[in-house]
């Protein structure tokens, strides 16, 4: 059987790592897989770690078809996974970030199909971030200090985002900074961090 890929919706969400996939990979080697992998277009879109878990466990995983009507694929992510996490502002509004340009993708893709677009895309750009942040629960604002992050921030700053080891609102100043100086402020701690997002506000005051 080939390889499984990922949904791209399905990528609003980080995976899973660490104690917490070791956790799950023990429960279903323990009591096996109790809710089924869901695919649309032959791709994971709900239950990636579940998926994992299964084949780090030894245990083949189970498949269901997703039935997601007329919902975006992105959507159809934030309604199963985003009321049952405990996510922060900041969580959220990367989570925000990442459907925007999923939507995007997704209205690409009708367009080139012939179908007419997702309204949402016909909307200036504020007002759709609005539109993404209004879904999870954050401001405009605060999905476009995300977008910011995703686009310009090192795969070590995106993560403690991710985790909500450093505030957005933080996160979105170090981005500005080259990777070394992203890099070395992580390294540093919080005080470095601190102290590279004031050096940027200063900066720019």
């Amino acid at each position: 059987m080939a390889e499984i890929q990922f949904h791209e919706a399905a990528n609003i969400f980080p995976l899973m790592e660490g104690a917490d996939l070791d956790e799950l990979v023990n429960s279903i080697r323990e009591d096996g897989q109790q809710v089924a992998i869901e695919l649309l277009d032959e791709k994971i879109i709900d239950g990636r770690n579940r998926h994992r878990a299964c084949l780090a466990a030894g245990v083949d995983p189970i498949y269901a078809k997703a039935e997601i009507g007329n919902m975006s694929p992105a959507r159809y992510v934030w309604t199963l996974n985003g009321p049952r996490r405990h996510l922060s502002k900041t969580q959220r509004a990367m989570v925000a970030a990442r459907m925007l340009e999923v939507y995007a993708a997704e209205a690409k893709e009708r367009m080139l199909a012939g179908k007419n677009s997702d309204p949402m895309e016909t909307f200036p750009q504020g007002t759709a971030r609005d539109q993404a942040g209004q879904e999870v629960g954050v401001s405009g604002r605060s999905v476009a200090k995300a977008a910011k992050v995703l686009n310009e921030g090192t795969p070590e700053l995106i993560g403690a985002v991710d985790d909500d080891e450093i505030p957005v609102s933080t996160a979105v100043k170090l981005a500005q900074l080259p990777e070394s100086d992203q890099t070395a402020a992580l390294e540093g701690g919080k005080d470095a961090v601190k102290a590279a997002a004031a050096k940027v506000t200063a900066a720019a005051a």
